[in-house]
């Protein structure tokens, strides 16, 4: 004789009920937890000091003289009110031979367009007056930083457009 097989009940109506619902004490830790993480992170973003950077070619020549002449090629996106208040800086170590920060000191009127970008030329002129007596034979280029004024990393994503 055969058996009668009972079909087993998986879940019954109290099994039901607890995996319906979610546990009122997760969902109130795991809310300020959400919170609070979030919190720390807007802190600390307006505490990390942040000083964007691009980079540019830093040209130098020299006149018969003997006067050394700066010029930095900066990107038009770059408004021209703004580029008044940068500083400059010389990537490559010259031993003293080179100053390596520089304010603005004037732009040309002219914008050079290439393949890659289109550039004003801005002309330099070094923070340091101190300046060892060198001899440049052909005028050369270095890698340089174009530095804007140090803010936090809110204001920074923040003032992006």
């Amino acid at each position: 004789m055969k058996k009668a097989v009972k079909p087993i009940e998986l879940r019954s109506e109290k099994v039901r009920n607890i995996i319906g619902q979610v546990p009122p004490i997760l969902l109130r830790y795991g809310l300020s937890i959400i919170v609070i993480a979030f919190i720390v992170m807007i802190l600390a973003s307006l505490l990390i000091p942040y000083q964007p950077s691009i980079a540019t070619q830093i040209t130098v020549n020299q006149d018969v003289s003997g006067k050394l002449y700066f010029e930095a090629n900066v990107p038009c996106r770059i408004p021209f009110d703004s580029v008044q208040s940068l500083l400059f800086k010389i990537n490559d170590n010259y031993q003293d031979a080179l100053p390596s920060m520089f304010k603005f000191e004037r732009i040309s009127d002219t914008i050079v367009i290439t393949n890659e970008e289109a550039y004003q030329i801005v002309y330099l002129q070094p923070l340091t007056t101190k300046q060892s007596k060198v001899k440049i034979k052909n005028t050369f280029s270095v890698s340089g930083e174009i530095l804007f004024p140090t803010t936090n990393l809110l204001k920074y994503v923040l003032s992006k457009e």
